[in-house]
C-alpha cells in the first residue's frame, strides 16, 4: 500500500491517545514530515521521522471552508 505522508507546517503535540487531554509523547516541530498510519475520529495515528508513534489532531480546513 501507499504510505501517506503529512508535512507539518505548525508545531503540534504528539499525544499518546486519540482523546482530548491525552498526555503528550513529545512536541513536533513545524517542519517535520510524518507517516500517517491510521485514523480515529478526528485524529491521525502517525510515525515520526525518528520512529516515535502517536496521535495528531487532523488538520483543520484552511479558512473554515
Amino acid at each position: 500500500g501507499q504510505i501517506t505522508r503529512r508535512k507539518l507546517n505548525t508545531p503540534l503535540p504528539l499525544v499518546a491517545q486519540p482523546v482530548d487531554g491525552a498526555g503528550t509523547v513529545r512536541s513536533l516541530t513545524g517542519n517535520e514530515t510524518v507517516e500517517v498510519l491510521g485514523y480515529y475520529e478526528n485524529f491521525q495515528l502517525v510515525r515520526t521521522e525518528d520512529g516515535a508513534t502517536g496521535w495528531l489532531p487532523e488538520e483543520q480546513p484552511a479558512n473554515g471552508r
